[in-house]
């Protein structure tokens, strides 16, 4: 089993701010995600709303690294994590989305098998939560067969952070988040790609991402204007969801496909690059 320097395993890494409720909730989660060797890093944004006070009864035991002070970003959150990170690989966790431990294994063990690997994302599947807290039909989200280039910056623009495991010993050459961007994966992988990261996808299920209210994707205009900049910070063209499906009709019917058809994910020994 491999581990960090400091005989840490996995980094689990979670930023928040001003979400008492759902850190609430989450502290049993993160719980089940967490194994003996690995540890527990929470970066909270200088909460005020009770959030920290909920984290602070945690820290020694569930928390190994709490941090309470302001962040420009969640990007910035982010890679102050990165930094305190002791683990062998880091594994991005939320307050608010659902993560699946046995599926999560099968992907350490593939980044142990393969140290090539720099960045490894699962699977995963996404439901909308309305009002009253419920969730909606959950569809299939980011699932890629043999034929995809994943480390491209075609299907990057559009992965789910949620899904993606990091080598620790890779950001020295990936680098830092540009703390000014807004959707912080986005930003990430676009920063390894052009850095030439080995990014891998594996068809596990490892995650339920739950869309709500304030969710950056329901904050579509935010989004789109954060999305032009981080293009175009990168030295790449816009283009919006019309162009690329003319440049690229197979991917955007394979989009169409993973929303209206429901497959069970399998684990075949392949990791898709």
């Amino acid at each position: 089993m491999e581990k960090g320097g400091n005989g840490v395993r996995i980094s689990l890494l979670a930023v928040t701010k001003d979400r008492v409720e759902a850190v609430r909730k989450a502290v049993s989660h993160w719980r089940t995600l967490k194994g003996k060797d690995d540890e527990l890093v929470v970066i909270d944004g200088d909460s005020t709303d009770g959030t920290y006070e909920v984290l602070k009864q945690q820290e020694g035991t569930l928390i190994d690294l709490l941090v309470h002070e302001p962040d420009r970003s969640e990007s910035d959150a982010l890679n102050k994590g990165f930094k305190k990170a002791r683990g062998s690989f880091i594994k991005i966790i939320t307050d608010d989305d659902i993560f699946y431990p046995d599926e999560l294994e099968l992907a350490y063990a593939a980044m142990r098998e393969h140290p090539d690997i720099d960045i490894l994302i699962t699977g995963g599947e996404r439901a909308v939560v309305g009002a009253s807290g419920g969730k909606g039909r959950t569809i299939n989200y980011q699932w890629f067969d043999e034929k995809t280039a994943v480390n491209s910056v075609e299907s990057i623009i559009g992965l789910c952070g949620i899904g993606m495991i990091i080598r620790t010993s890779s950001l020295a050459r990936l680098g830092e988040i540009n703390p000014d961007h807004y959707l912080a994966d986005t930003s990430l992988l676009l920063k390894a790609h052009c850095a030439g990261a080995d990014i891998r996808f594996m068809r596990v299920k490892g995650f339920l991402h739950l869309y709500h209210s304030w969710s950056a994707y329901s904050q579509n205009d935010k989004r789109k204007q954060a999305y032009r900049r981080i293009m175009r910070d990168f030295g790449l063209m816009p283009k919006g969801k019309l162009v690329r499906a003319l440049q690229h009709p197979k991917k955007a019917l394979s989009r169409i496909g993973r929303i209206f058809i429901m497959r069970e994910p399998v684990w075949d020994g392949k990791l898709i690059g």
